[in-house]
C-alpha cells in the first residue's frame, strides 16, 4: 500500500470512530438506565480517544486528517434526531443498534487488517480493533443479561 492509500483508509476508520462516537454519546445521554448510560459513555469516550490516536498516526505518516465527513459534520442534527428516535425505541431496540454499529465498525478494522499496513500503523489499528471487539462482547453480553431477566 502506498502511504497516500494508508493515509485514505486512516481518514475512513478517523470517520467510523467519529460516527460511533456521535451515536454511543447520544444512546448514552438518551439512555434512562445507569448501567447503560455508563457503558455507552465509556465507549464513546474511547472512540473519541481513538480518533485523536489515528489522527496522529495519519499527520506520523505526512498527511493531514480529513475533516469530518457529512454525519459528523452535522453532529448537531444527527444528534437531536438521534435522541428523538432513541427516546421512543425500547432498550432492547437501543442495544440491537448499538450492536449493529460495532458489527460496521469491527468490519471497517478487519478491512483495514487485511492491507499491507507500515509496522506502527498496524499497531495502532490492531490495538483499536481489540478494543472495538471487547466493547462489542460487552454489548452482547449486556443486550442477553437484558432479554434473560
Amino acid at each position: 500500500m502506498t502511504t497516500g492509500q494508508v493515509i485514505s483508509m486512516l481518514n475512513d476508520l478517523i470517520q467510523t470512530s467519529l460516527d460511533g462516537e456521535l451515536f454511543l454519546r447520544t444512546a448514552g445521554e438518551a439512555a434512562e438506565d445507569s448501567e447503560l448510560k455508563g457503558f455507552f459513555s465509556e465507549y464513546a469516550d474511547e472512540r473519541a480517544a481513538f480518533t485523536a490516536e489515528l489522527e496522529r498516526e495519519v499527520e506520523r505518516l505526512g498527511g493531514t486528517p480529513e475533516p469530518p465527513g457529512p454525519v459528523a459534520g452535522h453532529a448537531e442534527a444527527v444528534s437531536a434526531t438521534v435522541k428523538m428516535g432513541l427516546a421512543s425505541v425500547s432498550v432492547d431496540r437501543l442495544l440491537d443498534t448499538a450492536e449493529m454499529g460495532e458489527d460496521a465498525a469491527e468490519r471497517a478494522y478487519e478491512k483495514a487488517l487485511q492491507a499491507d499496513l507500515p509496522a506502527g500503523t498496524r499497531e495502532v489499528i490492531e490495538g483499536q480493533y481489540h478494543s472495538i471487539r471487547r466493547a462489542h462482547d460487552h454489548l452482547r453480553s449486556l443486550r442477553h443479561g437484558r432479554r434473560a431477566a
